[in-house]
């Protein structure tokens, strides 16, 4: 049954996910500046730059990413990546937020990482290979903080998945017989996430 019900909840966050992500209008949320400080009002997301209307204003201003430190739009988060190989300062979205973090960047246009990785900045954390991969936008990293970036692929996934989605050993079975994967990543992380707001582990563990 308990099988059944999972299938179900994925065929319905299918959908919804893909419609939350940029979605091209302006949503009630709020952004944190540089020094900390929650700033409420209605935000257009981009990549590198948010558009903000403070509450009660409808005058537009142009935020860069570099900027802030983040924002939310409902219970989305997305943080701001400093890390050189993205090139300036890019939103990412939290999707997990464990000791080792996952996170989901798309990119302005298709480019294959490991490729572009020929000409990685001094200082940029990366598990990148020349010459290997394909060419995407969509691309999911993992990481202590969205500075220290490193490529989920279908080389480490089985590995890195297994450690981020440890607390909940059902989807870690999914994961090790390739049930999960890259294409339909997202779908199982929304369903882990209300696993883990629906049964907390107890207290102490």
């Amino acid at each position: 049954m308990r099988s059944v019900i999972l299938l179900a909840y994925l065929l319905i966050t299918c959908f919804a996910a893909k419609a939350q992500l940029f979605s091209g209008s302006f949503k009630k949320g709020f952004y944190y500046n540089d020094t900390g400080v929650k700033v409420p009002g209605t935000i257009k997301p981009e990549q590198t730059f948010i558009l903000f209307k403070q509450k009660g204003s409808s005058a537009e201003q142009q935020i860069s990413a570099g900027d802030i430190k983040g924002y939310v739009i409902a219970t989305d988060s997305f943080t701001v990546s400093h890390n050189a190989i993205l090139g300036k300062p890019h939103f990412l979205k939290v999707l997990i937020n464990n000791a080792t973090k996952l996170y989901f960047y798309r990119a302005d246009e298709k480019v294959n990482f490991e490729t572009y990785a020929k000409e990685i900045p001094a200082g940029a954390t990366t598990n990148f290979k020349k010459g290997t991969g394909k060419e995407r936008s969509k691309y999911y990293f993992y990481g202590k903080t969205p500075n220290a970036l490193l490529l989920l692929n279908d080389q480490n996934f089985v590995e890195v998945m297994s450690g981020i989605m440890a607390d909940k050993p059902e989807i870690v079975e999914r994961i090790k017989d390739k049930t999960v994967n890259l294409d339909n990543l997202n779908e199982w992380v929304i369903f882990y996430n209300k696993e883990k707001a629906d049964y907390p582990p107890a207290l102490g563990n």
